[in-house]
């Protein structure tokens, strides 16, 4: 049934509607009712010369809806702008000491993510060279740059001798590294110069209000963190919850960048990362964070 207005052509505004998610955080409508060409002139703008009342800026979302001759106005504001210019609505707005240390959400997400890297950072490669000592290193690198500069033929380069290597290498003995290496020298010389990895990524989403207290987490920015540690509540843990790195009980998670995002509704949506690899070169990341 359409409302009947008597006495006023006035728009007259309502009690306020309050409300909160993990997404938009508190929002707070204003409602505004009268007749519909009154509520379009409002709505556009102008104030009603009988009450008095204007509109707010800073609303994040206005509807008309019309019920017969009449019309209902609703104006939504979120983050810490709640269009309160009375005491009958000021009491709405939470203080900023309320709402600094609050978290609208906090989401992880395990996804994968693939890079290219040289045939010197195959698994069997680095493990070959972790046996070798800094002068068979340099002497090796010398002769697999000289043969694939003059493409030698690789029954004749040096590396192909099962006499340069020593001990075994993921469970390759002298003789299969040699051969190992052997082939894969033949496949950068048929053009093969990068092979493709398939990583984890590990990216944390927090959404906080406005007026929050919370910051990106710049410290130890490309720094790797053990595997146990990114589970781990205490010290530098990253509180990752345990199920989602379930079947990766080794490795590494090397730390990106920060970054930081103003959603539509006022929020600030924070990103962290953490790149997978069962081994980074301590010589580059340094030591991993354990604690």
């Amino acid at each position: 049934m359409a409302a009947t207005f008597k006495g006023t052509s006035s728009v007259i505004e309502q009690a306020p509607e309050r409300a909160w998610d993990s997404v938009s955080g508190y929002t707070t409508t204003r409602i505004y009712v009268g007749n519909k060409t009154k509520v379009e002139q409002f709505s556009d703008g102008h104030i009603n010369d009988s009450s008095g009342a204007s509109i707010v800026a800073g609303y994040t979302n206005a509807t008309i809806s019309y019920d017969g001759p009449s019309a209902t106005l609703r104006l939504t504001y979120s983050g810490t702008n709640f269009g309160s210019t009375s005491s009958s609505t000021s009491n709405l707005q939470p203080s900023a000491s309320d709402i600094a240390g609050v978290t609208l959400s906090n989401i992880w997400y395990l996804e994968g993510n693939d890079l290219e890297k040289d045939l010197f950072h195959l698994e069997d490669m680095q493990a070959i060279f972790k046996n070798a000592t800094n002068a068979n290193l340099s002497a090796f690198r010398k002769d697999w740059d000289e043969a694939t500069s003059a493409r030698t033929n690789p029954d004749d380069v040096p590396f192909a001798s099962s006499s340069k290597y020593s001990g075994t290498a993921n469970g390759m003995d002298a003789a299969a590294q040699a051969a190992y290496v052997k082939n894969i020298y033949i496949s950068a010389l048929r053009g093969t110069e990068f092979f493709t990895v398939s990583q984890y990524v590990l990216r944390n989403i927090k959404v906080v209000p406005p007026t929050t207290n919370q910051s990106p987490e710049h410290a130890n920015v490309g720094s790797q963190f053990t595997n146990a540690l990114m589970t781990a509540t205490s010290g530098n843990g990253q509180s990752v919850p345990a199920v989602m790195l379930s079947g990766i009980s080794s490795g590494f998670w090397l730390k990106r960048t920060p970054s930081v995002e103003q959603t539509t509704e006022g929020n600030y949506q924070i990103t962290k990362e953490f790149w997978y690899s069962e081994d980074y070169d301590t010589n580059i990341y340094g030591t991993a964070i354990s604690s």
